[in-house]
């Protein structure tokens, strides 16, 4: 009976142990990225802010982009409210809402670099390849987009956004020319 009891103690703390070391691992790879947050695009040919993004973790630890909202142009240019230009499951879909980047790593050797993600201009309905760095004490983001190498691409730099100011934005206040 002393013996039993005993195995099933060591059992139930043998199952604490594996409990807490599947916990730790789990909490280490899926630990919150400096990326994750509410960004402010900027569109790098006019320079005004075109929109609040969040970026969140996603299950298998890669980041991915939504468009939280979309700001009004200072030329009072009404941005379209649908992917129209876009093709397969993203056509028509209504840019708000929509998730437009995807599959961006967190480069292993540095995190304030990603990597090999996937986006989508929901504008144009091209689809990019991509890579992102933080620079400005991780307050603004550049990101590189292009098809076929990286020479041929376009950058973009977005402005982090605290949870303040991406409410005020999300009710529409604040959303001056980024210049």
């Amino acid at each position: 009976m002393e013996g039993l009891r005993m195995t099933a103690f060591s059992h139930q703390l043998f199952s604490g142990f594996i409990f807490l070391i599947f916990s730790s691992f789990t909490s280490v790879a899926f630990a919150e990225t400096l990326f994750e947050g509410k960004w402010r695009s900027i569109d790098d040919r006019l320079g005004y802010s075109q929109a609040l993004i969040e970026i969140k973790q996603a299950a298998d630890g890669k980041l991915e982009g939504y468009i939280l909202k979309l700001l009004p142009r200072p030329d009072g240019v009404k941005p379209p409210e649908y992917c129209s230009k876009c093709t397969g499951e993203f056509k028509d879909k209504p840019i708000t809402g929509l998730r437009f980047m995807w599959d961006v790593k967190i480069d292993p050797n540095n995190p304030k670099r990603a990597v090999d993600g996937r986006a989508l201009d929901p504008f144009t309905g091209r689809f990019y390849r991509g890579s992102a760095r933080l620079i400005a004490g991780d307050n603004r983001m550049v990101l590189r987009g292009y098809v076929g190498i990286s020479l041929l691409g376009r950058s973009q730099t977005w402005i982090r956004e605290s949870e303040a100011s991406a409410e005020k934005l999300m009710q529409g206040k604040n959303a001056l020319p980024a210049r």
